[in-house]
């Protein structure tokens, strides 16, 4: 009969008046968290407000102070008439700028910042008087340089005079050289001191230009230009030394001997002036405006930056501050919420505890109570409790014992009389009954295995993971028949089958195990199973190995593609080195002549201007000016050329592309590009391919064969200072183009030449050999291009490689094209 249950509340009551409880509590608490939170973020908005506002001027004063300070340099290059304008408009912006931060209440409110202003203030009221002192220096031209007065004034007219001078010289020697031999010996010297006055003028402008550092550091460059100039200078007066001895034998015309004394006048006479001004440009005041803006302009502006800083500084502490305050505030509003937490952990606390005595406990009781029935042990007698719930727990579980065994012995007595091991297992595995059959096979009573975990009767390899839910571990044996290893009590193991079927049986799901020993068959299959898996085990360490070689193979592939680009880059490395080498000549003779025709262009102008332009001079003017245009245009010329080879070349090489191309054209490109390299050794390069041979490839590739082969003959061919020939030859042979190269050098012994494309294989190492050069040119031939290569050589006599591959190169989507993208 289910005991009747006493007076007492439900657990819903009971749990509605604490929910009610803690929720005045949460109310009144989150309340007062709210405006203490409120407080907290009205105080940080205004004061972030505040100094976004102060940011926000700070910030319109910083891009006209640099636009300031960056004109005033830009004006001293370029002296633009606007950048004055512009420097004003900047400098009034920026006072403005600091009159309005000067204005705001939140500096008046804070001494400190007010201070930092103010000293803003002053700074840029200087800096603007600085600043205009300084552009008035740099607008005039002979207050900004000191020496340019006695450029123009001095040095300039005495230069024409003495050329013009020089020049009615030449004039009349030129009609009376042949009169006699000193007449002749006179007009040569004559042009000898055109030619050398030219050269000392010339190198004292280069003196003069070296002063702001356009050839390099100044000191240096000025040192060899005024050494140039001092030569050029001693060779004049030792010509018009010699020329006054020739005057003093009355051997010249009356306008020669004339033109040479004041020749060695003009010339003693701007020497000095030289010296006057070689004293000026050698001096730190060469110019007026520099101590100026290093001395005056550039502190200030130091002194305004810093005073920024140091404003943005107080800010930021003021931020620091109000960030202190609102985090006063935070730890109150932390605080709060730790007494709510300890409110919130007591009330948990009693509710825990009237769940555990009214409601746990009793639960527990009828969880003992089913458990022991479950294992049919004695009746656990339940005693009523005070709520309702758990009484009505309490009668239907007697009510269920009831029902429950009446079926038991209906099944066990069905069970009995098979004859196959029957055993009834729950959902969590244990095991309910157990047959006499089951009995049999394992040897275990059926009183001691029921209530035993039934996964302890199979054996060790065949239990599952504890992780791994029972109930679904047996549903998933369900529906065939399973060949598994059974436990003994004592441990000893067998062979057994075993059949699961699942049902439900008053609304339980259970399990039905039907057990089979198959000890007898399992022994015949014992040595057949052994042979299995020794055969297994084997083909699991052939496929360990083989990954292991795998792995081993990929890594190196890795690392001899991440070798290939290093020395790819390492070529484009002396490709650079080319150009720059290459192009210094021709371009320094350009510079040269330009200077020289610049020269004479300013002297034809002045002889224009002073009205003594003759036919002669035009005509001498333009024969120079053809000539000088000449030499000119053809080193430019050479120069454009170097860099369209070079600029070829590096372009092939770092991309790879493919297009049509001369062949020959392209040899000697690539051997152009190496010319640095080449020209360090004794070594000539001979190339037989007929200028017309054209061919649809990659030059990249044909330029990294040729460059490795070369490079491979230059390191290992020859010795230190031996000279010898390198020859590259091409052809074409029914379609196919037959590559040729051989050098006269050492040879490759026998031993070696069958490993000579192998990766990372050099007779140089730790010598600047990487060993990949002869694989590189291998894998480009065989897969890039498609063909074929092959060595000959004999120690002593030399080396010699022949490839040959299709003129036009395999298509880019073929599997040739594919297999060598992948492994370059």
């Amino acid at each position: 009969m289910p005991p009747k249950s006493v007076s007492g509340g439900s657990i819903r009551n009971r749990f509605l008046v604490t929910t009610v409880g803690l929720a005045v509590v949460l109310l009144v608490l989150a309340v007062y968290a709210q405006h203490l939170f409120s407080e907290s973020v009205q105080a940080s908005q205004s004061a972030t407000e505040s100094q976004q506002q102060l940011r926000k001027v700070l910030d319109s004063i910083k891009a006209p102070l640099r636009g300031a300070e960056s004109v005033v340099y830009r004006y001293a290059i370029s002296l633009d008439p606007t950048l004055e304008w512009l420097l004003e408009d900047n400098m009034r912006w920026v006072q403005d700028r600091v009159s309005a931060l000067l204005d705001s209440p939140l500096t008046a409110e804070q001494g400190s910042l007010r201070d930092e202003v103010l000293e803003l203030k002053d700074n840029i009221t200087q800096l603007e008087g600085e600043v205009r002192s300084l552009m008035k220096i740099i607008g005039e031209t002979e207050t900004r340089y000191p020496g340019m007065s006695l450029l123009t004034s001095k040095l300039v007219p005495l230069n024409q005079e003495f050329q013009s001078t020089l020049q009615r010289a030449v004039a009349e020697g030129r009609e009376l050289r042949d009169e006699s031999p000193e007449a002749a010996d006179a007009f040569d010297l004559l042009l000898e001191l055109r030619h050398y006055w030219l050269l000392q003028v010339s190198a004292f402008r280069v003196f003069i230009a070296n002063r702001s550092g356009v050839f390099g550091e100044p000191t240096e460059a000025m040192r060899k230009a005024r050494a140039d100039r001092q030569f050029y200078a001693e060779h004049v007066g030792e010509l018009l030394q010699q020329l006054k001895a020739i005057s003093s034998q009355n051997a010249l015309g009356f306008q020669q001997t004339e033109a040479i004394d004041i020749l060695v006048q003009t010339r003693t006479e701007r020497e000095k002036y030289v010296e006057a001004a070689d004293r000026i440009y050698s001096s730190a005041g060469w110019r007026a405006d520099l101590p100026i803006l290093n001395d005056r302009v550039r502190p200030l502006l130091d002194q305004c930056w810093s005073t920024i800083s140091q404003f943005e500084v107080l800010l930021e502490r003021r931020a620091d501050a109000a960030q202190a305050k609102a985090g006063d505030m935070l730890g109150t509003l932390s605080q709060v919420i730790w007494l709510f937490a300890a409110i919130v952990f007591l009330l948990l606390l009693l509710a825990y505890y009237v769940f555990e005595y009214a409601i746990r406990r009793p639960i527990l009781k009828v969880a003992e109570a089913m458990e022991g029935e479950a294992r049919n042990a004695t009746t656990i007698p339940l005693a009523p409790t005070r709520l309702h719930e758990p009484d009505l727990l309490i009668s239907a579980f007697t009510s269920m014992q009831e029902q429950v065994r009446s079926r038991q012995q209906r099944i066990e007595s069905i069970l009995d009389n098979a004859g196959e091991g029957i055993v009834t297992i729950d959902d969590d595995g244990t095991i309910e009954s157990f047959n006499l059959a089951a009995a049999r096979i394992y040897e275990l009573p059926a009183a001691d295995a029921v209530g035993e975990d039934f996964l302890s009767l199979l054996g060790e390899d065949f239990r599952p993971d504890r992780r791994t839910n029972t109930a679904d571990f047996l549903a998933g044996l369900t529906g065939g028949l399973l060949e598994v290893t059974g436990s003994r009590k004592g441990g000893e193991e067998f062979p057994m089958d075993l059949s699961i079927s699942e049902m439900w049986l008053d609304r339980r799901r259970l399990f039905i195990a039907v057990l089979r020993d198959i000890t007898e068959r399992k022994h015949a299959e014992e040595q057949l199973h052994e042979a299995i898996a020794a055969t297994k085990a084997a083909s699991v360490q052939l496929a360990e190995k083989n990954g292991e070689l795998t792995s081993s193979l990929e890594e190196l592939r890795r690392t001899q593609a991440q070798l290939v680009e290093s020395e790819k880059m390492a070529s484009l490395g002396g490709l650079v080195a080319g150009v720059a080498h290459e192009i210094n000549t021709p371009v320094g003779i350009g510079v040269t002549a330009a200077s020289h025709l610049q020269q004479r262009v300013e002297d034809l102008r002045e002889a224009f201007d002073e009205n003594r332009l003759k036919k002669s001079t035009l005509k001498e003017f333009v024969d120079s000016s053809y000539e000088g245009a000449g030499i000119i245009l053809t080193n430019l010329q050479r120069a454009a050329d170097l860099v369209q080879s070079f600029k070829q070349v590096a372009v092939d090489q770092a991309t790879d592309s493919r297009r049509r191309f001369n062949l020959r054209g392209y040899f000697d490109e690539v051997l152009l590009s190496l010319r640095p390299t080449l020209k360090k050794t004794p070594h000539k390069v001979e190339v037989d391919c007929p200028a017309n041979l054209e061919v649809d490839s990659y030059p990249g590739a044909c330029s990294q064969i040729i460059t490795n082969l070369i490079m491979n003959s230059l390191k290992h061919a020859f010795e230190d200072g031996e000279s010898g020939h390198l020859r590259i030859g091409a052809e074409l042979r029914n379609r196919s183009l037959v590559l040729t190269y051989s050098d006269d050098g050492r040879g490759i012994p026998s031993e070696n030449l069958k490993k000579i494309f192998e990766p990372f294989f050099t007779t140089k190492r730790g010598q600047g050999g990487s060993g990949l050069g002869m694989h590189l040119v291998y894998n480009i031939v065989t897969q890039r291009l498609g063909g074929k290569i092959r060595c000959e050589s004999t120690v002593g006599e030399g080396t010699r490689f022949v490839m040959e591959f299709p003129q036009d190169c395999p298509a880019e989507d073929s599997g040739v094209a594919r297999a060598v993208a992948h492994s370059a």
